[in-house]
């Protein structure tokens, strides 16, 4: 009889390749590894962005910070657009999966899916906050308030957020073992052959 461990080892990642008439098909699901490794990358960039702006006004003293884009575009847009983006991607990655999946990542691999279900909880609280900022800001007179940021820094707490986002997304990609997919894939490697 085999091991809890064996039988792990045996099975097929979820988001791997399988071989098919002799050669490596991407499974539907590579696609899902792209996405999730692309929603890490972007959440990153603005992890970045929300840092440079936490520098600039903490450390610098500025009166406004000038980001990559802070200083093009409008950034309450910006930010509603971002992070709704952020959303609607980390979604994606949860219905994208199936629920094959999804079962296999709630048994095999809990830290990864609960860091995943955290960051999707948090993103979907701070689209709320910028949804709010967002009709306050387009209301004449209605300053840019938001719901925490009538209490705390606005800029430290959007910093926060985004931090806890992005640490919940990447414990998810380490945890739920999306890098193997991706080198799978572009090594050629089979599943289970390492």
């Amino acid at each position: 009889m085999l091991s809890q461990l064996d039988r792990q080892d045996e099975q097929v990642h979820p988001l791997a390749e399988l071989p098919v008439a002799g050669r490596m098909a991407v499974r539907p699901r590579h696609w899902l590894a792209v996405a999730f490794s692309l929603l890490v990358a972007f959440e990153t960039f603005h992890q970045f962005e929300h840092t440079l702006e936490v520098v600039q006004l903490k450390l610098m003293g500025a009166h406004h910070a000038f980001t990559l884009f802070g200083a093009h575009v409008n950034t309450e847009w910006a930010h509603f657009i971002a992070n709704t983006t952020v959303l609607v991607w980390i979604g994606f990655v949860l219905v994208g999966a199936g629920p094959a999946v999804r079962r296999s990542w709630r048994a095999g691999q809990p830290l990864g899916w609960h860091a995943l279900l955290a960051a999707l909880a948090v993103q979907s609280y701070h689209v709320v906050e910028h949804t709010v900022r967002l009709v306050q800001h387009l209301t004449p007179g209605g300053g840019r308030l938001g719901i925490l940021t009538r209490v705390f820094d606005p800029a430290w707490v959007h910093f926060s957020f985004n931090l806890v986002v992005l640490t919940g997304l990447v414990v998810a990609f380490a945890g739920l073992e999306v890098a193997k997919s991706l080198t799978g894939r572009l090594t050629g490697a089979r599943p289970g052959s390492g």
